[in-house]
């Protein structure tokens, strides 16, 4: 299913994703949920994104990515300030994460910060 998310077809990665749910071990539930929640917000359905990475983090909440996905979907539903602290919190987990750096500047300007989007 998460291949179906990466070439943008979402409705089939979705749904494959859904299925790949059912009987899969606890510890690996939060990556099918992480790929769903990208596929929702490639889709636009940011509410059913936000509702998939918050279990995915519950779950485990030391994957610098998993908060990416939280960041950019709550900058989409113009919640800029959360996006900061989850993008943030990404950033510490993972510093490489080039993308983090770019929607954490996306926030910053959305809020009026253009010194801190840089």
């Amino acid at each position: 299913g998460c291949c179906y998310v990466e070439v943008g077809q979402n409705e089939r990665g979705i749904e494959l994703l859904t299925k790949s749910l059912k009987g899969i071990d606890e510890k690996e539930k939060h990556l099918v949920l992480y790929n769903r929640a990208r596929g929702f917000l490639a889709s636009g359905n940011f509410d059913r994104a936000i509702e998939d990475i918050t279990i995915a983090l519950e779950q485990k909440s030391d994957d610098g990515d998993v908060w990416l996905i939280h960041g950019r979907t709550l900058i989409k539903q113009f919640k800029h300030q959360e996006a900061i602290k989850s993008l943030e919190k990404s950033l510490e987990l993972n510093p490489n994460l080039a993308d983090g750096y770019y929607y954490l500047g996306m926030a910053h300007r959305a809020l009026g910060d253009g010194s801190r989007a840089l």
